[in-house]
C-alpha cells in the first residue's frame, strides 16, 4: 500500500498506520498526520488485503482531499450540576450517534472538527454504569434509564464554536 500526498503537483510518499476498527470488523482506519487543504492518493496493490474466505484484492486507487480547518465547527458543552454517571451523546438530526463520552462530574466536553449541519445533544443517566442506555425490564420492574436532551437544535456553521452551559434534568416519571 502507498499513500501519496500531492502539493503543488509534487507527489510525496507518506507514512501511515492502518488499524482494525474495533467496532466494525470489516473496516480499517487509515491514520496519518493529515495536512489541511492537501490532496492524497491511496494505492492498494494486489494481494495487500485478504478476506475471511482467503481471497485477495485487485489494485485499488483512491483519490481524496482534506478540507481546510476553517470548514469545520466545534461544539463545546459545559456540564453543570452533574452528580451521577452520565453518557453524553452527539447526535445528528436522525438521532444517529456520532460521538459519545462518559462523565461522573461537572466537566467541559469538546466535540471538535464537525461538519456544518444540525446536531442534538443527549444525556443518559447511566444508573448501572455499563456505558450504554438500558431499556429496563417489565418482569423485574426495572424502568428504562432516564434521558434528557439539550433543548435546542444546534445549527453549527463553518468556523464557528457553539458553546453552552447545560445542566441535564431527569424527570421523576
Amino acid at each position: 500500500m502507498h499513500l501519496i500526498s500531492i502539493v503543488d503537483s509534487t507527489k510525496q510518499e507518506e507514512t501511515f498506520t492502518l488499524l482494525k476498527d474495533t467496532n466494525q470488523i470489516r473496516k480499517m482506519i487509515l491514520s496519518n498526520d493529515w495536512k489541511p487543504g492537501a490532496k492524497y492518493e491511496l494505492e492498494v496493490l494486489p494481494g495487500a488485503m485478504t478476506d475471511i474466505y482467503d481471497r485477495t484484492n485487485d489494485t485499488v486507487n483512491f483519490s481524496f482531499g482534506v478540507r481546510e480547518l476553517d470548514f469545520y465547527g466545534n461544539i463545546i458543552v459545559v456540564l453543570e450540576s452533574v452528580d451521577k454517571p452520565l453518557i453524553i451523546q452527539l447526535l445528528d438530526e436522525k438521532e444517529n450517534i456520532l460521538k459519545a463520552t462518559k462523565t461522573n462530574s461537572d466537566t467541559t466536553i469538546y466535540f471538535r472538527l464537525l461538519h456544518p449541519r444540525n446536531y442534538r445533544i443527549k444525556a443518559i443517566w447511566d444508573a448501572n454504569k455499563n456505558g450504554r442506555w438500558d431499556t429496563g425490564n417489565i418482569l423485574e420492574h426495572i424502568q428504562p434509564e432516564k434521558v434528557d436532551y439539550y433543548e435546542e437544535l444546534i445549527k453549527l456553521r463553518s468556523n464557528w464554536d457553539f458553546e453552552k452551559n447545560w445542566s441535564p434534568r431527569f424527570n421523576k416519571n
